[in-house]
């Protein structure tokens, strides 16, 4: 050969990966069972992990999480995680439920604009958040509380004012739901809440007694001026 040539190995193949099954014995890997414990000033955290494995389908068990406790940094009194990750076949499952039970919420805007503004001063609010991914799918529901409710309400014109106040101190608790479908990014979103209505008809309610009042200061002005006649 010309001792100027140059000699370019063969490229390799991209090769194949083997899996041989286990008859006896345990998965390379296995966490069986393992207790959590966070405990300071900013996390409070006790639970489990059981059932990690390298090979889910010889070893038969969903993998599974459980977390308690309280963010005290993040204004969590108290909250619950299980979560269930079923990896034993393709497509795997997974699925994370969390219930929050006391959640501060504090100056949410509803309505800001020249003529009125509107919205949640604070309120307590309770949580619980099913989270459903199969296939780079995921489906979330969640369900929301809101209990001792206060409201701020300005506006420049003092009918108004009147009436929006008295309307939402008669909402002392507000129910919501969402749903959530699609690929990460790209979810789609449908949600429901009962305040609507109940603002509704409670401005119908303080507007009729709004007009019934007018109708009787002008009605007693009349009786005023004509007396007996």
């Amino acid at each position: 050969t010309d001792a100027n040539q140059v000699l370019v190995p063969r490229k390799r193949g991209d090769g194949k990966n083997f899996s041989f099954p286990i008859t006896a014995g345990y998965p390379f890997f296995w966490w069986k069972k393992g207790d959590l414990s966070i405990q300071h000033d900013e996390t409070k955290l006790s639970g489990s992990i059981r059932d990690i494995s390298n090979d889910p389908a010889y070893l038969n068990k969903v993998a599974k999480l459980s977390l308690s406790g309280s963010l005290p940094k993040e204004k969590v009194k108290e909250f619950t995680l299980e979560g269930d990750f079923d990896h034993r076949q393709a497509p795997s499952t997974d699925r994370i439920r969390v219930k929050i039970s006391d959640y501060p919420v504090k100056d949410k805007h509803f309505i800001k604009n020249r003529k009125l503004t509107f919205g949640l001063a604070q309120a307590s609010s309770s949580w619980n958040i099913d989270a459903k991914m199969q296939a780079q799918q995921i489906v979330f529901d969640i369900k929301g509380l809101f209990t001792n409710t206060s409201y701020y309400v300005d506006s420049s014109s003092s009918t108004l004012k009147e009436v929006f106040t008295k309307a939402v101190t008669q909402i002392p608790t507000v129910s919501f739901q969402a749903r959530a479908q699609g690929q990460w990014g790209q979810l789609d979103w449908k949600i429901r809440s009962d305040f609507a209505d109940q603002l509704t008809k409670n401005i119908k309610i303080q507007l009729k007694n709004k007009m019934e009042a007018v109708k009787q200061k002008y009605i007693a002005k009349m009786k005023e001026k004509l007396g007996t006649k």
